[in-house]
């Protein structure tokens, strides 16, 4: 076959291939959809190392958290004045940078940085960013732009220490945690929370004098359920004898502010959860505690309502039956329980048939 032969042999397949695919789309829009893609392509991928899976280890190399303070010359650059993880030295070339949709720029700040950028048609492959670095998006924390802090460094000192000598178990910086739970930079109060959140176990060293500041810091109305989520599990990692009674009390009180229905949309059930996880830790919980929770049965949120089951449950297993079969009896008062709390509550009444006939 000559070649203008099998070129138009294969021009007809792709053709078919093309009408078979896209019968209804005119060659101008596929066209200009083809040419807007190889566009994209063209523009980042000569200048920009992809980053292909598994690209983990690779990403963690690519984050610099730099102190940074604007140079005089109002240029909207920075000028690094220190280094608090760069192990790639990717600063090394400059001490000035230019950061794009800085908050604040006229003020020193703490800055978590990265070149490398999504890919605009691969979903789970990155590129290095020609256009240069970027401030990062952190999880449960926000932008990671800080204001600066010494408290804020002793932290970061301490978890970058221990990742690299996880034998050593220097004492935790929870001083300078609650610090900045109190500071007026609203990113280091989220930072500090999520911290104490993901090491409890740290409360387990805390004073007395750390607990009454942790246990202040939970009254403080300008928390969202989000980070009281957070505090609250790290008030119960806290020795017993520094929550005793307290804890309880204010996790009630979360209980009594947001009674049914909830925002499935919020993390209003999984503070809830929280609560009643803290409240099972506590031996006694009284009538009133208990009627309190039964409310939560009644929760638009299986999650919450199973939280409460089970911990009524643990309770007073015989007051949670008893109250169980009143509501079967009155219809109206069932439907009030949503269908997935019906079937979970009618099988534990099943499970607990046996065990009474034994007795």
């Amino acid at each position: 076959m000559s070649s203008r032969n099998q070129y138009g042999s294969v021009q007809a397949s792709c053709n078919a291939a093309r009408q078979r695919w896209l019968p209804d789309a005119p060659p101008v829009a596929v066209t200009g959809v083809l040419v807007w893609l190889l566009s994209l392509t063209v523009a980042v991928t000569p200048a920009a190392e992809i980053i292909r899976p598994p690209f983990e280890a690779s990403l963690k190399s690519r984050y610099v958290l730099i102190i940074a303070h604007p140079t005089p010359d109002a240029s909207g650059e920075l000028r690094i004045k220190r280094r608090l993880w760069d192990p790639e030295q990717l600063l090394q070339e400059t001490d000035r940078i230019r950061i794009s949709k800085l908050q604040q720029p006229t003020e020193c700040r703490i800055l978590v940085l990265s070149k490398y950028v999504r890919h605009p048609l691969y979903r789970d492959e990155f590129l290095d960013d020609p256009q240069g670095f970027t401030v990062q998006e952190l999880n449960l924390v926000g932008a990671g732009e800080f204001a600066c802090s010494n408290d804020f460094v002793t932290v970061v000192e301490h978890v970058l220490a221990a990742k690299a000598e996880p034998d050593a178990v220097p004492s935790p910086p929870l001083d300078a945690l609650l610090k900045l739970l109190e500071s007026a930079d609203q990113p280091s109060r989220r930072m500090a929370a999520f911290e104490l959140a993901m090491h409890a176990d740290w409360m387990t060293q805390a004073t007395s004098v750390q607990a009454d500041s942790l246990r202040l810091q939970l009254l403080q109305p300008h928390w969202s359920d989000e980070l009281l989520d957070m505090l609250l599990l790290a008030a119960a990692g806290l020795p017993a004898q520094s929550r005793q009674g307290w804890l309880h009390e204010q996790a009630l009180q979360i209980l009594r502010q947001r009674p049914p229905p909830h925002d499935l949309a919020s993390y209003t059930p999984q503070l809830l959860r929280t609560g009643m996880a803290v409240l099972d830790d506590r031996s006694s919980v009284s009538e009133k505690d208990r009627a309190l929770i039964m409310q939560m049965l009644q929760s638009n949120a299986p999650g919450v309502a199973k939280s409460a089951l089970q911990l009524l449950a643990r309770v007073d297993a015989e007051a949670l039956a008893a109250q169980l079969q009143d509501w079967q009896a009155v219809p109206q008062q069932w439907q009030r329980l949503h269908a997935e709390t019906q079937r979970q509550a009618q099988q534990w009444l099943r499970e607990r048939a046996p065990t009474r006939g034994s007795g």
